[in-house]
């Protein structure tokens, strides 16, 4: 059976291995992944070494801008928060103006009609 099975780059096709097959593959694949490897060169480990460091070194100093990015936007969102209410305010304010306006036209209107009652 596992001579019909097509192999791309020594690697049989899982969907054409049965269900424990797989499970058998998978149990394989994480053994030999935990398994350390003795050999490697002190050069090697040496550039390893280095990369991982150099990652280190990275990953802090992107955690160190995500950190003053989040930082900003906050400040942003406690910004649009400002302003939102201050917008609110303007409209109230707008609106009381509105407000006060009509009350004086209703007052006048009521002064000529009580004028022209009393005519």
């Amino acid at each position: 059976m596992l001579s019909q099975v097509p192999i791309i780059d020594g690697i049989y096709l899982e969907a054409y291995l049965p269900p424990k097959k797989l499970l058998q593959r998978e149990r394989y694949s994480q053994s030999t992944r935990n398994k350390p490897s003795h050999d490697h060169s002190e050069t090697e480990l040496s550039n390893a070494h280095g990369e991982v460091i150099e990652q280190g070194f990275k990953l802090k100093w992107l955690k160190l801008k995500l950190d003053e990015v989040s930082l900003k936007r906050k400040k942003l969102d406690v910004d649009v928060l400002q302003l939102d209410e201050r917008v609110k305010n303007i409209e109230l304010m707008r609106l009381d103006f509105k407000l006060d306006c009509l009350k004086t036209n209703l007052e006048e209107v009521s002064l000529e009609r009580k004028k022209s009652d009393d005519a």
